[in-house]
């Protein structure tokens, strides 16, 4: 038996214009040049604990220094000149039965933002990453948000605020994505601390999450490295606003934010849990890495020509930067090593890669719990993160401008009610066969209500051609139309992406290779409906990500820049 629908998504794209000054900065965008357990900075030459996200050089690898990024090929990123690497870790979904599987990434931006910072009392422009500066923000092992308020306090920040310890934990954000609502829906950036719970993401962030961190930008001016890789930098005391290096951070770098968007939303409708590869659950531990291997001359040039440039930041428009077309972005990627030819940290899996423990806290996780013993079955659900709950309030700056997809916080206050209903399409993904179980009890956290939307099923025509190619994906025009509010200019251009599915309603479950351990990838058999919802899913990370670069698609009027 078949049974056929056909699924309507309606996008809508917002373009803005402000008619004040801005920070400039660009969006180097990026497409991922590879998952592997692979750190150079704190595994160099060995197998890392667990498994990244990287983006960059080609040349990328165990051993890997800017000298070595310096030779690669190509990259995976926007600008020919830029050899640099990037890497966060990466994302899993843990079903209700204990096994994983890895959330996809539609795409990585790192903005270079040009931010101005106090030293010893004089306002300092940034200059140029050094070549072969490297440097890490987050904390692997954090797991608590103690001490601190939540949300964040108004700034300035002061005291307590402004140690690098809590302005480390401060740095990284989790932002709510919701295209589908036009004048209000944008979070700010690093507005929410922590991972918000599947049951959170799923009423509220139908376009999933967006990972956020901002790097240190004040340096000591001799070191490229420490031995912590962080020592020799500093944070601002204001972060994305700038603020005030510390003593003996006299130097000030360019300001470096990523933002990984990934989608959760193929796992919406099951049960379980999102983790990161560091065993993380609560996002408090999230946390990115750093080398800078720039062509010489060409970030100075870029920021002394550029640095007044488009308040949009699009990378295209600095005169400065060769652009690398997206189809060799996308085709760019390192040389996998031997010893990890057989490890395929994107596959279905017992266990996180690595057989990293998943690690709730609420204390601070001891380096050594990823397991030495070998293979050992992951826990279902095994404790629930402790996170706050926060209201959504939408995003704002104080200067009246808005820097790309960066936008700034108000104070808020912290509400504990129900969410209202939410209604999301089936699941289109096949979970892999149970891992032993194990049981405990959780905690629930009850996440504040914000704008929903529902997407509604609605019955095919009885000839509907299958989903079996980008060529079944149709995008309509429904409607455009610009307001002006608070000063900016607003384009609203609503996009409906109409698709249709034929499933089978019988399935048989996979089943996993004999004697596989935690770097086995799940193997499914030669079932024709288990190999259509493994396409099904692809098409469905595929759509998103072109709906996605829809959405940051950049528009033009009255000579001001939109995006």
């Amino acid at each position: 038996m078949h049974v056929e629908f056909a699924h309507l998504v309606t996008a809508v794209t917002i373009s803005f214009s402000f008619f004040g000054g801005t920070e400039a900065f660009w969006r180097l965008l990026c497409d991922l040049s590879g998952v592997a357990r692979i750190d150079p900075l704190i595994s160099p030459g060995s197998v890392s604990a667990h498994a990244h996200n990287i983006y960059g050089g080609d040349a990328f690898g165990m051993t890997s220094s800017a000298s070595d990024l310096a030779g690669s090929g190509c990259s995976s990123c926007q600008v020919v000149q830029d050899k640099s690497s990037y890497w966060t870790p990466a994302m899993y979904f843990q079903f209700g039965n204990g096994t994983l599987a890895a959330v996809p990434v539609a795409q990585h931006i790192s903005y270079y933002k040009y931010t101005q910072l106090m030293v010893n009392g004089v306002l300092t422009n940034p200059s140029a990453f050094p070549f072969g500066l490297q440097m890490i923000s987050g904390d692997t092992f954090q797991r608590n948000f103690s001490g601190l308020p939540v949300p964040d306090s108004p700034q300035p920040w002061s005291g307590n605020d402004i140690t690098q310890a809590n302005l480390e934990r401060k740095a990284v954000g989790f932002n709510c994505m919701n295209y589908q609502c036009p004048g209000g829906c944008d979070e700010p950036s690093l507005y929410r601390h922590f991972l918000p719970t599947k049951d959170y993401l799923t009423a509220h962030c139908p376009d999933g999450i967006r990972m956020e961190l901002v790097f240190p930008q004040c340096w000591n001016g001799k070191d490229l490295d420490s031995v912590d890789h962080k020592s020799h930098v500093a944070y601002a005391s204001d972060l994305l606003n700038g603020g005030t290096c510390p003593p003996g951070f006299d130097h000030v770098l360019p300001q470096l934010f990523y933002e990984t968007y990934t989608y959760p939303q193929d796992f919406y409708s099951e049960d379980g849990q999102f983790v990161i590869s560091n065993g993380d659950p609560t996002g408090y531990g999230y946390h990115g890495d750093f080398i800078a291997a720039w062509d010489s001359g060409i970030l100075e040039a870029a920021l002394d020509q550029c640095g007044d440039g488009d308040p949009t930041g699009d990378t295209t428009l600095c005169p400065v930067f060769d652009i690398i077309d997206t189809s060799s972005q996308s085709t760019c990627h390192f040389k996998m090593p031997e010893q990890l030819a057989n490890e395929d940290c994107t596959a279905d899996r017992s266990t996180l890669p690595g057989n990293v423990q998943i690690e709730a806290g609420p204390g601070y996780v001891q380096k050594g719990a990823p397991s030495a013993a070998g293979p050992s079955p992951a826990p279902v659900i095994a404790s629930s993160p402790i996170v706050p709950t926060l209201s959504f309030t939408s995003g704002s700056s104080a200067s009246g401008t808005y820097l790309g997809n960066i936008l700034f916080a108000e104070a808020t206050t912290s509400t504990s009610t129900p969410p209202p209903t939410s209604t999301s399409t089936p699941s289109i993904y096949t979970p892999p066969p149970a891992a032993p179980t194990t049981t405990s009890t959780s905690t629930s956290i009850v996440p504040a209500p914000v704008p929903t939307t529902t997407t509604t099923l609605t019955s095919a025509p009885a000839q509907a051609p299958a989903l079996s190619s980008a060529t079944n994906i149709q995008y309509n025009t429904i409607s455009t139309s610009t307001y002006t509010s608070a000063g900016a200019l607003y384009e609203v251009i609503v996009v409906e992406e109409e698709i249709y599915v034929t499933v089978t309603a019988t399935a048989t479950p996979p089943s996993t290779s004999a004697g596989a351990g935690p770097m086995a990838a799940v193997v499914y058999p030669s079932s024709s409906v288990v190999q259509e919802a493994y396409e099904r899913r692809e098409e469905r990370r595929e759509r998103e990500k072109r709906r996605h670069l829809m959405k940051l698609k950049q528009h033009h009027h009255h000579g001001h820049g939109h995006t």
